[in-house]
């Protein structure tokens, strides 16, 4: 999850410039390597031994915290979360397969979303500290997608299989389930937003247009849908800054998916749809909108960049497949 309101809310660092990280992963020949970029530079958080993945980053005073997976000897995916480029492993099972999705710091508290199953299902649950909560009672498969800390209070969205047909979308409160949708048509949440005004959470449902069904961008505010588009499209991340509503995700053009952004509603596209691309997370600093994410290249594979006010900057040379997964803004 992004936390960009800290970039230019004093308005004697205004003057300051913003240093951008954006976590993500890129192929090294035989597995992905957990990376992220600091002002477009790069630094690894794995060797390539094993496949790793990189899904969010948080930064504290001169602290990185990344959260991802990686897999372990076995194959399976274990959640863990980098510090400084040391790796913590969320789950100690050899068997079964975890993820960590989001991270947020709170002064010495660190706290990660993330799934992992537990035999039948996999779980929607967080991390405190490196224990575990789980947010259901396992029998249904849920995921937790995104986790954010306002007011002393524990929000995380998601979603979780209804009677093991489709997805409600929903996010819990310091545990409870709170459900956006009724279970009638597929759903999910991809992201949280929670200030004083109210709690916003993005994601997409089903619905039928032109007798077709098609999953739809929207967000949740206090629970009361704001759908964005008519078109296929789902949307991954959310912020609110000075009462505007940031989102980012893509949109199809009929054959392909453009990489967007919204703002109170209103849609701007990032490509010129020739080619797939995806919006993942977006920040705003100041009057600037940024958003990451990644573009398929003529031979199929996705590269990690991001777009600066609809500038774009590239984080690899593009020769192999990468993705940009997430932005914070110091």
């Amino acid at each position: 999850m992004l936390i960009c309101l800290f970039a230019s809310c004093n308005k004697d660092e205004s003057f300051k410039i913003p240093i951008i990280y954006v976590a993500g992963f890129e192929y090294g020949g035989s597995n992905n390597v957990a990376k992220y970029w600091k002002d477009g530079k790069e630094v690894a958080l794995t060797n390539g031994t094993n496949w790793a993945e990189a899904y969010s980053i948080f930064v504290v005073e001169n602290d990185v915290y990344v959260a991802g997976t990686e897999e372990n000897s076995r194959g399976i995916e274990i959640a863990k979360y980098w510090k400084n480029g040391v790796p913590v492993a969320l789950t100690n099972e050899e068997f079964k397969s975890s993820r960590a999705t989001d991270i947020f710091v709170v002064g010495n508290d660190i706290y990660v979303a993330g799934n992992e199953f537990n035999g039948l299902t996999t779980e929607a649950k967080y991390w405190k500290n490196g224990i575990a909560v789980a947010l259901t009672d396992g029998l249904q498969s849920s995921e937790a997608s995104a986790i954010m800390i306002f007011s002393n209070d524990i929000y995380v969205s998601g979603n979780e299989t209804h009677n093991g047909n489709g997805r409600v979308a929903k996010y819990w409160k310091n545990g409870k389930s709170i459900s956006l949708t009724d279970g009638s048509t597929d759903s999910y949440a991809s992201d949280i937003f929670v200030d004083a005004g109210g709690i916003y959470v993005a994601g997409a449902e089903v619905k039928k247009i032109n007798n077709t069904d098609k999953y739809i961008a929207q967000y949740w505010k206090n629970g009361v849908a704001v759908p964005l588009t008519s078109s296929s499209s789902g949307v991954s991340s959310i912020i609110v800054v000075s009462d505007d509503v940031y989102l980012t995700g893509s949109e199809s053009n009929g054959t392909k998916e453009i990489a967007k952004y919204w703002k109170n509603g209103i849609g701007f596209s990032l490509t010129d749809g020739t080619s797939y691309s995806f919006g993942h997370d977006i920040g705003v600093a100041g009057s600037d909108i940024y958003v990451v994410g990644g573009e398929n290249t003529s031979s199929g594979f996705q590269v990690a960049k991001y777009w600066k006010n609809d500038k774009v900057i590239p984080l690899t040379n593009g020769s192999t497949g990468s993705r940009a997964t997430a932005i914070f803004i110091k």
